[in-house]
């Protein structure tokens, strides 16, 4: 039933309506796009071979195999699965499930299959893949084991931060949160390999377009991811999230949709709901059946970002629409001064502070100690390029995307360690005898 019947037909909240069969309003309202008209239209990742950037077929008739190393977390999948489709390269996924030896920190593990749960795990046997692709850090043993047997043939490529020594992989693809020390093998990309293609957006907007289409405009999507920073006090947190979006959309005279991440828990959803004024048009998306995210999306003219999680704001970045991302009060705690410190001491100039500056470089890229995110300056990145502004500065927004250039800068680095694999394979073999 509605969560609050007092509402009139336009305007009830409909988080547990039927989903109706798509009409003719669909396509137009797919093609709009919001109110901005700077959309630009490069080819999407998928279609990177056409830029001009090296090919395998430039260099040698075959194409490599690609093994892809996945685990439950669906953001670190959907990025494996982005850069394998925009390869067009010969792939297999291998979704790995795990122990509780995967606990253990991977400096322990080394190069082995122990923290595998073999039940639920698909064959890893020959033939070996040229190319293997993980993400997340309990992936990393599993991957070093196959390069080993494989006899150093197989070249390693991580997407995030590997809590392993940096010099074990061919290429480490991450952004700015994981402050990785700065390395020839390493890629900082300005956002992660996560993006939304048009065509699902369409798909989205023809599926749900009577019941979303007659909402007043502008509309505005809430995302709520709940990965709050440390410190956040969250109910305080979602009230002001609640009652600053719905003065948003009060005074445009708009309405909102609102869902949140896999990770919210479900009271902190409804506590913004119930936190929302009558005199609010809003639909929302509380998980039950099929999700709304990429209709909200498609039919959105802006979209406002609660949050830290880099996937979410990579994926809502890429969808041409006005970003805006809600930053939360934090409170500093005892744990979080004493990291800012840890971090500021290393940044200092002088020969001893870089002294002190190289060490914690080297502990942090042999694994050692492992980096906090720092989701804050990935926010600031995105800010900076004009992807996205901070919450009710729409007018900052300059530029609006349809494409994910990370994707685009990393097809480049991987096809060229294919062209390049003379060298590479010297660097696997010798990378090779570290993991024996």
């Amino acid at each position: 039933m509605p969560l609050n019947p007092n509402r009139s037909k336009t305007t009830k909240r409909s988080a547990e309506l039927e989903r109706p069969a798509p009409n003719g309003v669909a396509l137009a309202e797919a093609q709009k796009f919001g109110p901005n008209r700077r959309v630009r239209t490069d080819s999407a990742p998928i279609e990177a071979n056409k830029s001009g950037q090296p090919t395998a077929a430039d260099g040698a008739a075959e194409k490599p195999l690609v093994w892809g190393l996945t685990t439950h977390d669906a953001d670190e999948r959907n990025q494996i699965l982005n850069l394998t489709r925009a390869l067009h390269w010969p792939f297999k996924e291998k979704p790995l499930r795990f122990n509780r030896l995967s606990g253990l920190p991977n400096l322990i593990l080394a190069a082995s299959p122990m923290s595998l749960d073999l039940a639920g795990t698909p064959d890893l046997r020959p033939p070996w893949p040229d190319f293997l692709i993980s993400s997340g850090r309990h992936s990393v043993p599993v991957a070093r084991w196959i390069r080993r047997c494989s006899g150093g043939r197989s070249r390693l490529i991580h997407i995030g931060c590997p809590r392993a020594p940096l010099g074990l992989f061919d290429l480490v693809i991450t952004t700015r949160q994981h402050a990785l020390p700065p390395r020839r093998n390493v890629l900082v990309n300005p956002m992660s390999l996560n993006w939304i293609a048009p065509e699902q957006l369409c798909e989205a907007a023809g599926l749900w377009s009577d019941r979303l289409v007659n909402l007043p405009r502008p509309r505005i999507a809430v995302l709520i991811d709940g990965s709050t920073p440390r410190g956040v006090r969250k109910k305080e947190f979602t009230r002001r999230l609640a009652r600053e979006v719905a003065d948003q959309a009060f005074r445009s005279g708009g309405s909102l949709m609102i869902t949140a991440g896999r990770v919210t828990p479900p009271d902190i959803l409804r506590l913004v709901l119930d936190s929302i004024p009558p005199d609010v048009p809003l639909d929302a998306w509380l998980g039950e059946g099929d999700s709304l995210y990429h209709a909200y999306l498609a039919f959105a003219d802006r979209i406002v970002v609660a949050g830290s999680n880099a996937a979410t704001l990579s994926e809502v970045c890429t969808t041409g629409k006005a970003v805006e991302v809600f930053e939360p009060s934090v409170r500093t705690g005892l744990r979080s001064r004493k990291v800012g410190a840890f971090r500021n001491l290393a940044g200092q100039k002088g020969p001893f502070w870089l002294f002190f500056s190289a060490i914690h470089d080297r502990l942090l890229e042999i694994g050692v100690i492992a980096p906090s995110p720092r989701n804050r300056l990935f926010r600031e990145n995105l800010v900076a390029q004009g992807l996205a502004a901070p919450f009710g500065a729409i007018d900052q927004v300059p530029v609006s995307v349809t494409y994910n250039e990370s994707i685009h800068r990393t097809l480049w680095r991987v096809r060229t360690l294919w062209l390049d694999r003379g060298s590479v394979s010297h660097l696997s073999s010798k990378l090779s005898r570290h993991d024996n």
